[in-house]
């Protein structure tokens, strides 16, 4: 049922999805740094900034925050509009008074993870922590907050909160969260396959396998996690 409802959810806000693209332009950006590369649908940062100076450093945070930013409103508008489509409230009143406040929330949010993830995986990397278990630790982390930007957009709390309560859906809800992950984990399998078949032929392959993710693979898992989240309440049954 949840996923049939995020398949439909998500191609009814699909105008809205689109607003994902605008994110490949920041991505467009960070291949300009050498530190930085863009692969299987994603952006890499290497740990060693030693050959980076003080100014590329800047530039390059500067540039993250304000791409947080626009994240964090792009995936504000889409959960509400999911949450309308789901249980009918109405967006035009929480799109003029709620966004602006819960964009503010998850930007915090992710800005604090965004660092703590940074800081943990440079202290896993420089006391020589296997590359593996570096992942491994930083993946365990994110799956307990897993849910954080549709605790603070639907159950309209701060992001401090929301880390509680998210965590607490994480845990109860382990069956359909691990199922989730499940399906991310199928998704972002495909990509580099996606990668290889474009280069074959015209060397785009990265430049596919990031489209692909912005406008299907990520907005869909943010689709599927609301749907689910929403069941907490059984506003999807009442659909």
């Amino acid at each position: 049922m949840v996923f049939h409802k995020a398949v439909e959810a998500y191609k009814t806000n699909f105008v809205t999805v689109l607003v994902f693209l605008l994110l490949g332009l920041f991505v467009f950006v960070f291949s300009f740094f050498g530190n930085m590369f863009a692969s299987s649908g994603t952006v890499f940062l290497e740990y060693n900034l030693v050959s980076a100076t003080a100014l590329q450093i800047f530039v390059q945070l500067l540039i993250a925050i304000i791409y947080l930013a626009f994240f964090s409103l792009f995936l504000v508008v889409m959960i509400f509009a999911v949450r309308q489509h789901i249980s009918k409230v109405r967006f035009a009143t929480y799109l003029k008074e709620k966004v602006p406040h819960f964009t503010l929330e998850l930007f915090e949010f992710f800005l604090v993870f965004s660092a703590i993830s940074f800081f943990v995986g440079l202290a896993l990397v420089s006391v020589g922590v296997p590359a593996v278990i570096g992942v491994l630790v930083l993946f365990l982390f994110a799956c307990v907050l897993f849910f954080v930007p549709q605790s603070i957009v639907i159950d309209e709390v701060s992001w401090v909160k929301g880390v509680q309560q998210a965590t607490h859906f994480f845990s109860t809800h382990f069956k359909v969260s691990a199922g989730i992950l499940i399906i991310g984990f199928i998704l972002i399998g495909i990509i580099p396959f996606i990668e290889l078949f474009f280069d074959e032929f015209a060397f785009i392959g990265r430049f596919v396998s990031i489209i692909i993710v912005l406008v299907i693979f990520l907005p869909f898992i943010e689709i599927l996690k609301t749907v689910a989240y929403l069941h907490k309440f059984e506003l999807v049954k009442k659909a």
